[in-house]
């Protein structure tokens, strides 16, 4: 299965695409170059600004969409859902993406899936302030549906009110960087809903601006390993493999959370 299908800010229209002689679609096509590609084939976005992100939906299972370049491939817009999938898919994959101002992350698997999707290697910045509702910035489809949400940069901004997470109990979240803002929000929650908190998170480092905005129902220490907190309410003290202190991030407003050689992070993670 060979992984030749692109999309760009270009013209084409989506024929006659081989292994040899990659054909370049204009996002506009999107949905040509889905309909051409099978089961474990990559749609790979070449580097450049793309506008308001599509919902990436390939109407089949197992394929996934992948900047060439590492937070090359760059959509801005004003949407308050960033989706990936639909019901009734499986096994899609989001790598290597970076979006501003487009909202929420909600990845839509099947109902009471096991094989879910993969959201890694995005830096996710939303600049603007907006008031999640009873949403929250990571979303899933079901409360019972996994997904794998690993290695990546969320900074996120609420205004007024919001969840953390909604329906993402089987969820694996490792390796991401979190730096929250509040303005005008009295409290943060999680998922009003059971299971309230992912239960497999290892390896995260999770920042706020204000301690006082964290209830009991975001103690995510409880289900974390080797990751650290920092303003993040008195529920998510230190305690077993974790820290609490200032990771040290290079540049959070403008979403740089790359680790200072002084952070207390480097080294306190797991390789597994």
């Amino acid at each position: 299965m060979a992984d030749h299908y692109f999309a760009v800010t270009g013209s084409g229209s989506g024929t006659g695409a081989d292994a040899d002689n990659p054909q370049t679609y204009s996002l506009t096509n999107l949905n040509t170059a889905e309909a051409a590609a099978s089961g474990g084939n990559t749609i790979f976005f070449l580097p450049g600004s793309y506008g308001t992100p599509p919902t990436f939906d390939p109407l089949k299972d197992d394929i996934t969409y992948q900047s060439t370049e590492l937070h090359g491939a760059v959509f801005t817009g004003s949407s308050t859902t960033l989706v990936l999938g639909s019901a009734g898919r499986n096994g899609l994959s989001l790598i290597g993406f970076k979006f501003v101002d487009c909202g929420r992350i909600k990845p839509i698997t099947t109902f009471n899936s096991t094989t879910g999707h993969i959201i890694k290697q995005n830096l996710i910045i939303q600049n603007t302030a907006i008031n999640y509702g009873n949403n929250g910035i990571l979303e899933g489809y079901s409360p019972n549906s996994a997904n794998a949400f690993t290695d990546n940069v969320v900074v996120a901004n609420f205004d007024g009110g919001g969840r953390l997470f909604r329906y993402v109990g089987p969820w694996t979240i490792e390796g991401n960087s979190f730096d929250i803002t509040t303005t005008n929000v009295t409290s943060l929650t999680a998922d009003g809903t059971n299971p309230g908190v992912p239960t497999d998170m290892k390896n995260n480092i999770w920042k706020s601006n204000d301690a006082s905005v964290f209830l009991t129902t975001v103690a995510l220490n409880a289900n974390s390993t080797n990751s650290c907190f920092y303003q993040m309410g008195s529920f998510n003290a230190a305690t077993g493999t974790n820290i609490e202190a200032d990771p040290q991030f290079v540049d959070s407003a403008n979403g740089d959370l790359r680790l200072r050689p002084s952070s207390p992070c480097i080294g306190a993670g797991t390789a597994s």
